[in-house]
């Protein structure tokens, strides 16, 4: 049981492991079947699970999935799956970019340092202290 207490404790209660051979193949199609007929874009996280009867069922699709390198869901599964949590980050950065056809965002230091020099020219230019 993914309890809250089990999640927010997850580096000691829960050990992380990929399923392979069918059950990773339905799992992902029904995975990516849901994605696209909900029209998800850019990033998330589906999940299904196994009954006790070995069926895929669809849970939920979390559209907004933490993105702590070694705490959230997403980012574990993915290094697990063999992509660093750099790529991951790349990854949605570049659909998202692509999608509303953009360049790739400014790097949020440069753009801050530029909004600080603006700032201080227009309160010197204005006589402020």
């Amino acid at each position: 049981m993914y309890s809250y207490n089990n999640k927010e404790n997850c580096e000691e209660l829960v050990t992380y492991s990929l399923a392979d051979g069918a059950i990773r193949d339905e799992a992902f199609a029904l995975a990516l079947a849901a994605w696209q007929g909900l029209g998800c874009r850019d990033a998330g996280r589906v999940d299904v699970r196994a009954d006790a009867n070995g069926a895929i069922n669809f849970i939920e699709v979390n559209v907004l999935p933490g993105l702590h390198p070694e705490h959230s869901d997403l980012p574990i599964l993915s290094t697990l799956s063999g992509l660093s949590y750099q790529d991951l980050i790349r990854r949605i950065v570049e659909s998202a970019t692509e999608r509303v056809g953009g360049a790739a965002p400014p790097n949020p230091q440069v753009t801050a340092r530029a909004e600080i020099r603006s700032a201080l020219r227009s309160a010197v230019q204005s006589g402020a202290r």
